[in-house]
């Protein structure tokens, strides 16, 4: 059994007239311990596919199984408790609390889970060390550089040992140099064995991970791995994809 797995997702928003089709038939599969990349055009659905998965947003129709369970069923107090045990959340703007040093926002969701204890400060010095970070714990987000709070945001949704890391264009607020390094950094978390998904604009950012689904008019347009290529060589595929894409009719290419 895939590890995620959508089947048939459709998502509509609003009535009659003014009826939205965010998603028409999103099917794919999504195997334990990869890197993927979500890309498309402005309004091609990928944000509410990556909210459908983050249970932040019921389907309308289809199911959705993460590590054994289709979230589809969960009420909304069920689904708030899946993403606490289950999901770790990488946002664009970082959604680091001003008024909490870095340590604490860190700890956020060990504290909100009520499971606070002497490991998890422990956990907290262990990854602050990996991520590069550990000099910035007793400082506050306000008092840091973007890359440096995104990867305080990284340190928090690893925290919880979640099953897997949404990242929502997680490089969007960054310049180029930054966008590097958490990049790198987003690879080495995966070199872990950890499950990420990735919803990016960006063909640079998708080439650190290992495939790439590119969505189109709420529907899976075009899904490319890597394989053994290069990872510059791999960007130039997406880029072409890109274009593909920009000209293609609806309901082409997939």
């Amino acid at each position: 059994m895939a590890f995620l797995e959508l089947t048939h997702v459709k998502k509509t928003f609003g009535r009659g007239m003014n009826q939205v089709h965010a998603l028409r038939d999103i099917n794919l599969t999504v195997e334990r311990g990869s890197f993927v990349a979500i890309m498309g055009e402005s309004g091609a659905g990928k944000s509410t596919l990556l909210n459908i998965i983050a249970t932040l947003t019921p389907a309308t129709a289809g199911t959705v199984t993460l590590a054994g369970n289709d979230i589809t069923t969960l009420n909304e107090a069920a689904r708030a408790k899946f993403r606490r045990q289950h999901i770790g959340f990488i946002f664009q703007h970082f959604n680091l609390l001003p008024e909490l040093n870095n340590r604490d926002n860190i700890l956020l969701p060990v504290i909100l889970a009520d499971k606070t204890d002497r490991h998890s400060a422990e956990q907290v010095d262990e990854l602050a060390e990996s991520l590069g970070i550990a000099a910035l714990l007793s400082r506050y987000p306000g008092e840091i550089s973007g890359g440096q709070q995104q990867r305080v945001a990284v340190a928090r949704a690893l925290i919880t040992h979640p099953d897997l890391i949404l990242a929502d264009e997680p490089t969007g607020a960054l310049d180029s140099q930054t966008t590097q390094t958490l990049l790198a950094t987003l690879q080495g978390v995966h070199a872990h064995q950890q499950t990420i998904v990735m919803v990016t604009h960006s063909a640079e950012a998708a080439s650190y991970a290992e495939r790439t689904l590119f969505i189109k008019d709420g529907v899976v347009f075009n899904d490319v791995y890597r394989g053994d290529q290069p990872r510059t060589a791999y960007a130039a595929s997406l880029i072409q994809t890109q274009l593909a894409l920009s000209t293609a009719p609806e309901g082409g290419m997939r």
